[in-house]
């Protein structure tokens, strides 16, 4: 890693640079190859800002000759199939934007690290390919969608959660993948569904409500009544001598309980 000295006038003077200036600064002298004469004279305005534009390098750790150093067909892109961009720039001058002579990091260790982390232009294109791929294969697959629907129908069947399908597969989400298609099927679709799922969310809904309800107490009162009744029997022994009235008190303790709890 290298570290230049920056004395604390000089740092002063680069804090009082723009993100935005120091992004132009770079990317004419590094991608586009301009002198530091001609920088800073399209900068700045004036050709006496070369040493502007020096310092700004200087902070990030530049050191001898670089303009040029990231152009189109530049040995770091041959090296590592990676093509630098203003955008390179501007994240790491976002991420260091008070330099980075203090850390000794440098442009390339930050374009490296990237490629290390996210791969190049060439990988991620392939990757952004497979996926419209598989975009416009959903889209354009009507039996994917009717077996979809189908999947839905027996998660109501398994008490699914519907107010987080609806919000996952029936809001913005669903309509933003599948109901701007080209094929007009696949809007009818999305429409179509959200009332069903919305219908079948109603009923579900209303059958828990319905199981909650609150049952007779006038019928519990009644089996317990029947329930002591035979059970004072028990205690006093009489239910040897009136073996028929126990055993129709018991009856009427089990079926008064079975109508208090179907009530």
């Amino acid at each position: 890693m290298v570290n230049n000295t920056i004395s604390q006038d000089e740092f002063n003077v680069f804090m009082g640079i723009s993100n935005e200036t120091k992004v132009k600064v770079m990317e004419l002298y590094l991608i586009e190859g301009y002198t530091m004469n001609d920088v800073g004279y399209e900068v700045f305005g004036k050709d006496d800002r070369s040493f502007t534009v020096s310092l700004i390098h200087r902070c990030y750790n530049f050191s001898g000759r670089n303009g040029g150093k990231y152009r189109k067909g530049c040995k770091f892109q041959l090296e590592h199939n990676y093509i630098v961009s203003k955008k390179d720039i501007e994240e790491f001058i976002k991420r260091y934007p008070r330099g980075t002579f203090g850390n000794g990091i440098t442009f390339e260790d930050f374009l490296i690290e990237k490629i290390r982390r996210y791969g190049t232009q060439s990988q991620n294109n392939v990757m952004k390919n497979n996926s419209g791929r598989l975009n416009r294969g959903i889209s354009s697959d009507t039996g994917i969608r009717n077996n979809f629907s189908q999947e839905l129908e027996l998660d109501y069947a398994n008490n699914f959660d519907w107010s987080q399908m609806d919000q996952d597969l029936f809001g913005d989400g669903f309509n933003s993948r599948y109901g701007n298609s080209s094929d007009k099927s696949s809007v009818t679709y999305g429409s179509n569904n959200s009332i069903y799922s919305n219908n079948r969310r109603t009923n579900y809904k209303e059958g828990v409500q319905n199981n909650r309800r609150k049952r007779n107490p006038n019928i519990l009162i009644v089996a317990i009544i029947f329930l002591l009744i035979f059970i004072t029997m028990i205690n006093s022994g009489t239910i040897f001598i009136y073996g028929d009235y126990a055993l129709a008190s018991f009856a009427l303790t089990v079926i008064t309980f079975v109508l208090w709890w179907k009530s």
